[in-house]
């Protein structure tokens, strides 16, 4: 049974999220998710890769320690929500 990718989204506005299978790459997505209706189909043996970019730019990111989600919501019937934390360390 293939593995379906309902919604991917983040927690902060400086931070978006793109799934990449097969040299496909989704758009990125923020804190509002991805469309209504949008999905993707991971098959058995195949892999995807996360792809999270910080805007180091945005009013919400600080200097000092940076810590931000990006959500995967899926058809999994052990983890339908899996969330996936990234820290970094923002220098002036």
């Amino acid at each position: 049974m293939p593995l379906i990718i309902r919604n991917l989204k983040t927690s902060c506005p400086c931070v978006t999220a793109s799934l990449k299978l097969n040299k496909k790459k989704t758009p990125y997505f923020g804190t509002e998710g991805s469309p209504k209706n949008w999905q993707i189909e991971i098959k058995p043996q195949e892999f995807g890769e996360l792809e999270l970019r910080i805007d180091l730019a945005s009013s919400h990111v600080k200097p000092g320690k940076l810590i931000r989600e990006a959500s995967i919501f899926s058809n999994d019937p052990v983890y339908p929500e899996l969330n996936v934390t990234v820290e970094a360390q923002v220098t002036d």
